[in-house]
């Protein structure tokens, strides 16, 4: 999901949630219209012994609608089709494991160099409030750009 939002170049999480929701429903949807499209012309070259039964085509309009995802297991037998059920199990546990394993150590990564960035924030604020030279030239900076602001307004 990072990479996506540094590819739309959008860094807030919701937008990126909502800029990936647009274009995803837009793929899917132009995708679905080629297939209502295909299935058409299916259905006018179908003779009506090949025809599905009316409810099947009712469900299969449906939004929700439960599609065969495996429609390479057709020529199996049960067993076979229950051995491949388990393969794809199997790899589905370990692309799990590996994806928690990855956005772990991706965390652990952004928070050692936030970590990084607040270490020196608190460092540069000791040196300010510790050094009077240093106080010094901030107060400088200070009163400088406070009189360019009074000078643009």
């Amino acid at each position: 999901m990072v990479a996506a939002g540094d590819s739309f170049g959008v860094e807030h999480a919701p937008c990126l949630a909502h800029e990936l929701h647009l274009v995803l429903l837009g793929a899917l949807s132009k995708k679905k219209k080629k297939k209502k499209k295909k299935k058409k012309k299916k259905k006018k070259k179908e003779s009506p012994q090949n025809s599905r039964p009316a409810w099947e085509s009712v469900v299969a309009q449906e939004p929700g609608a439960l599609e065969n995802e495996n429609k390479e297991d057709d020529n199996l037998n049960e067993d076979e089709r229950a051995d491949m059920e388990i393969l794809r199990e199997n790899a589905i546990d370990e692309l799990d494991a590996f994806l928690a394993e990855t956005l772990l150590n991706l965390e652990k990564t952004e928070l050692e160099s936030m970590r990084e960035v607040v270490q020196a924030c608190r460092t540069l604020s000791a040196y300010f409030r510790k050094s009077p030279k240093a106080y010094n030239r901030l107060d400088v900076i200070r009163r400088n750009t406070s009189a360019l602001n009074r000078a643009m307004s």
